[in-house]
């Protein structure tokens, strides 16, 4: 909340220092550190095209810097940053041009406001998980240390029976381990003491499948467990693949009845009824393949991509969907 607060404050003092009438010296610096920002976005040095875009805001108050800004911050995975940079080029889209208070990406900005959100909601719910689950690590260990002062009070040592149990392959960070249904405490090294015989094992880990296994342990022995946390998978939507899988069928189907109604238009003479009424059925067939095959490619590119939405690679030198290259243009 606080993060918000001043990064809306600063954007205020930045606007001040903008004037409000640019003039020619000024739209030539503006110029000028735009386009070297769209140059660093275009080789994928999208903290060096943030800054200049931040430079070329210093002398040109445009809705269409801001928007780059936010797509700078949307491809390094800033999402609140990205989510103000959105609203605020609305915002001063709306207040510079009153007659024309949509921009033309208004639907290309309101999809990514609505993934930002969500975004953001998921972060925080992985935030909220775990801080609950290093609440409940904490209550653990002061329940261990508490059972260890009192056995030291009585003059009692360690209960026998206990041996200990090193997981390889996971964090002591941002895991949970339960031992027969126990929430238990793991070191850094991923140690845990359990006692001896056959032990049910889970450990959970948010973005990974849950892993389950057995250990037998023994009195006063460590014994080593692998653990394999597999990352979860994002599930493609398979409706797009079926409705491309059915345009596809349209498609031979209406380049099927083309091809008839072609050959039975070629046993008619030239300009007779029949010719022509089979011609435009055969011209008909051919245009609704076309249309029903672009309609399959273009639900199969939708289906390839649901599955990484939204997964810009930072490392990539090309430019995105929507980056300024497309409609981020600032005209002077």
């Amino acid at each position: 909340m606080w993060a918000l607060i001043a990064l809306a404050a600063a954007c205020l003092l930045l606007a001040q220092t903008a004037p409000a009438q640019a003039g020619p010296a000024e739209l030539a610096k503006a110029r000028k550190a735009f386009k070297e920002g769209e140059v660093q976005y275009r080789l994928g040095n999208f903290a060096g095209a943030l800054s200049r875009y931040q430079e070329a805001l210093k002398w040109a108050a445009r809705p269409s810097i801001l928007f780059n800004m936010a797509q700078c911050y949307r491809v390094m995975k800033n999402p609140d940053k990205a989510l103000f940079y959105y609203r605020l080029y609305l915002d001063d889209w709306r207040k510079q041009n009153p007659q024309n208070p949509r921009p033309h990406n208004v639907k290309e900005v309101e999809l990514r406001i609505s993934d930002l959100r969500a975004q953001i909601k998921t972060k925080e719910a992985a935030r909220e998980a775990a801080r609950e689950r290093a609440e409940r690590q904490r209550q653990a260990r002061e329940q261990e240390l508490w059972r260890k002062k009192t056995l030291d009070r009585a003059g009692r040592s360690e209960p026998g029976g206990q041996g200990r149990i090193k997981l390889i392959g996971i964090g002591a960070a941002g895991s949970e381990v339960r031992v027969d249904g126990a929430l238990m405490v793991v070191t850094e090294e991923g140690v845990l003491k359990a006692k001896e015989g056959d032990r049910q094992l889970r450990v959970s880990s948010p973005g990974f499948r849950p892993w389950t296994g057995r250990a037998t342990v023994k009195a006063g022995a460590t014994v080593n467990v692998m653990v394999s946390l597999v990352p979860l998978k994002k599930k493609l939507k398979s409706g797009w693949l079926v409705a491309s899988i059915a345009c596809l069928a349209l498609a031979g189907g209406a380049e099927a009845m083309g091809i008839v109604f072609s050959q039975r238009a070629n046993t008619h003479f030239a300009d007779t009824e029949p010719f022509e009424d089979d011609s435009r059925l055969s011209y008909l067939g051919h245009g609704l393949a076309g249309a029903f095959g672009a309609a399959a490619v273009a639900t199969l590119i939708i289906y390839l991509a649901s599955g990484t939405r939204g997964e810009a690679k930072t490392s990539s030198v090309m430019v995105l969907p929507g980056g300024p290259g497309l409609t981020g243009q600032l005209t002077f």
